[in-house]
């Protein structure tokens, strides 16, 4: 290979105590960046894995070589996939950044690709980690809202609003590759957020749920509940127990989700009524039995 000058890349790449570690890092996560430009995916995932290595033997002090780090493995997800790989690099990279930084353009692809990717990922069913973030306000009147409006119906599994979306927006919905080819897939997921959703709403001690309860929430035929159920506990959505013959579903946990406001609200209202039920209890007792409550 010809000899480099003094101030290439290649150069500077080669002298990390001279620029010091985190900012050889940097060159080589923007170095990764102009290669996946390039289309080059094997190369660029060389570098990736280079890096990678570099920061779990010696971690860096700065926030920006992880930003750099988790844009870069984004850009080569968002080439190789799969999806869920895609949306949890994206996620990372703006815990370590501020949206300010971006461009509006910039804004608005992150906030395209991170929607389809949180919708067709397998394993993602908590989309209020993003909601949680200020990305998807980027969508707001513009073409691309009914993305955003497609996240929020399947963060609170609304399978009314999540149909309003695709019959208002089918062109578009169906003009998306990736929501075309994983349309089935995606009618499940908002099916099995629609049931965790139902569970999650109601108190603790009411959590058996008939079969006829639950297909009339999730808009299913009777006879497809028990799959469903089925399912989500498969996929580590819900535990508990379902009675086949009595046609009711016990559920002890629910996988722990990032709530909005409104949910928030509504768990704060269902631990008031816990409070009140707890000193109702504790009053019941006081009266019933005063030489005991005295004896304590």
């Amino acid at each position: 290979a010809p000899p480099q000058p003094p101030d290439s890349p290649q150069t500077r790449l080669q002298e990390p105590p001279r620029l010091g570690s985190d900012a050889s890092l940097c060159l080589e996560l923007d170095t990764v960046l102009l290669r996946l430009q390039l289309g080059l995916l094997d190369e660029a995932k060389n570098g990736l894995d280079a890096a990678q290595e570099t920061i779990d033997a010696s971690p860096p002090s700065e926030a920006v070589v992880f930003s750099k780090l988790y844009k870069a493995s984004a850009e080569y997800r968002k080439s190789a996939g799969p999806p869920e790989a895609y949306y949890a690099n994206a996620l990372m990279f703006l815990s370590y950044s501020s949206v300010e930084d971006l461009s509006e353009e910039e804004r608005y692809s992150l906030a395209t690709d991170m929607s389809l990717a949180a919708i067709t990922g397998d394993g993602v069913y908590n989309f209020g980690e993003v909601i949680a973030t200020p990305i998807l306000a980027y969508l707001e009147n513009t073409p691309n809202q009914w993305l955003r409006d497609l996240i929020f119906a399947l963060h609170r599994g609304d399978i009314e609003a999540f149909n309003t979306v695709v019959d208002a927006f089918r062109e578009q919905y169906f003009g998306q590759t990736a929501l075309k080819s994983r349309h089935e897939f995606v009618k499940q997921k908002v099916v099995l957020l629609s049931l965790m959703t139902m569970v999650f709403e109601r108190p603790a001690h009411e959590r058996a749920v008939s079969f006829a309860a639950i297909a009339e929430r999730t808009k299913l035929p009777l006879d497809q509940v028990e799959w469903v159920v089925m399912r989500a506990m498969s996929l580590g959505l819900i535990r508990g127990t379902m009675d086949q013959v009595d046609q009711v579903l016990s559920v002890t946990w629910v996988q722990p989700r990032v709530l909005d406001r409104e949910q928030i609200a509504g768990m704060a209202t269902r631990i008031d009524s816990w409070i009140t039920r707890v000193r109702e209890a504790q009053m019941y007792i006081q009266d019933s039995s005063p030489e005991l409550v005295a004896a304590t």
